[in-house]
């Protein structure tokens, strides 16, 4: 049974104690079923009205993180590797990751959201060796990891310095893999823009990774790479920047101060001529890189 790293008070274990079971399924068919407990509305419908209910609910990114595990898992990718979600929230995909059987860890800011992914690891049969523990951005680690993931963890008003510390966490955690899924809200390429800001900085290099399937808000999929020394004057803006090209093609006119970027935007023509990444290939070492 997973663990719970931190001790929780009474309050914050019947929160995550009453929040309702709902099973999402997930992959290529049969799939994988899960069994996800989450909140179900903001504020003042259970027990605390003073509790934040934001990381408790579920969020559409999940979705893609999710069908991205299991098509690495299918690939194999995960082998004896280790796993951390940053801003875990319900622990929606910590689940599908310990359903796969794959070595797991969970992480939140929130006692709330971490007592219910603890939850949500043990109802889908995470390992002994599998926690759910309280990290804020930017603090120090215990240990290291293969792969980082977060799903929905950005939203309109996150700041640069949000940002910047979501990618020192997840450096710290590991050299190689972040991946990240996101949607865009509110006002437009803000987000994208600090999200590959603090990327450049942080040293990486990045891709975009698309699923075939359709996918509910259309939500976005990165992985980045730790390649170099972080950098806290590099602009990623600046066409020498590895994750310029990336930030481009998915998101045209991001660089524009002129550009709003509403969620609803279409690629252009030189983003759709990219050859993208679908489900098949989605791992391969030898991806396409994005067009410069």
């Amino acid at each position: 049974m997973a663990a719970l790293a931190a001790p929780c008070c009474e309050a914050t274990q019947a929160i995550a104690a009453a929040a309702d079971e709902e099973e999402e399924t997930y992959g290529d068919p049969p799939g994988v079923t899960v069994v996800v407990a989450s909140v179900t509305a903001f504020r003042g419908t259970l027990l605390d009205a003073s509790v934040d209910r934001t990381g408790l609910m579920q969020w559409p990114a999940r979705v893609a993180v999710s069908e991205w595990l299991c098509a690495a898992a299918r690939e194999a990718r995960f082998e004896g590797k280790s796993l951390l979600e940053l801003g875990c929230g319900a622990g929606g995909c910590g689940a599908v990751a310990a359903k796969l059987g794959l070595r797991v860890d969970c992480s939140d800011a929130s006692e709330e959201a971490v007592a219910l992914a603890a939850r949500n690891l043990a109802r889908n049969g995470a390992s002994s060796e599998s926690r759910a523990f309280v990290h804020a951005w930017g603090e120090p680690l215990d240990r290291a990891y293969d792969i980082v993931f977060a799903a929905d963890v950005v939203y309109p008003n996150t700041t640069p310095e949000a940002a910047s510390a979501l990618f020192a966490s997840a450096r710290a955690a590991t050299r190689s893999t972040f991946v990240l899924g996101f949607v865009l809200r509110g006002r437009g390429f803000d987000v994208a823009r600090c999200l590959f800001r603090a990327a450049a900085a942080a040293g990486c290099s990045a891709r975009p990774l698309r699923l075939e399937k359709a996918l509910p808000c259309d939500p976005r999929l990165f992985e980045f790479e730790f390649s170099r020394e972080a950098n806290a004057a590099e602009a990623a803006d600046d066409a020498s920047s590895p994750v310029f090209a990336c930030a481009t093609a998915a998101f045209p006119g991001i660089w524009d101060d002129t550009a709003d970027g509403g969620a609803s935007s279409s690629l252009s023509s030189e983003a759709d001529a990219f050859d993208w990444p679908t489900d098949a290939s989605l791992f391969d070492d030898d991806a396409p890189a994005a067009p410069t």
